[in-house]
């Protein structure tokens, strides 16, 4: 039964993008309590970033020459 919370509350975060511990705890009607230690455990499997107050959706890896591109595209077109 964990297990299954676990993964549909992974997928609702990663739905969302960013999700308080209220709208947890609201959603899949759990104590604010229970919410957090499920987002801690998801953000121990790598799943997910804890922030203050909620969780947030783990965004693609980058690669150092993506970023590096990035920033020169943005200093070109600041010129």
């Amino acid at each position: 039964m964990r297990l299954d919370r676990l993964s549909r509350i992974e997928n609702y975060i990663m739905q969302q993008k960013q999700v308080s511990l209220e709208d947890l705890a609201e959603k899949f009607q759990l104590s604010i309590n229970t919410a957090r230690r499920d987002v801690i455990e998801l953000e121990n499997r790598g799943c997910i970033l804890r922030v203050r107050g909620g969780a947030v959706a783990k965004g693609p890896v980058r690669s150092p020459e993506e970023i590096d591109t990035r920033h020169q595209q943005n200093a070109d077109a600041k010129r």
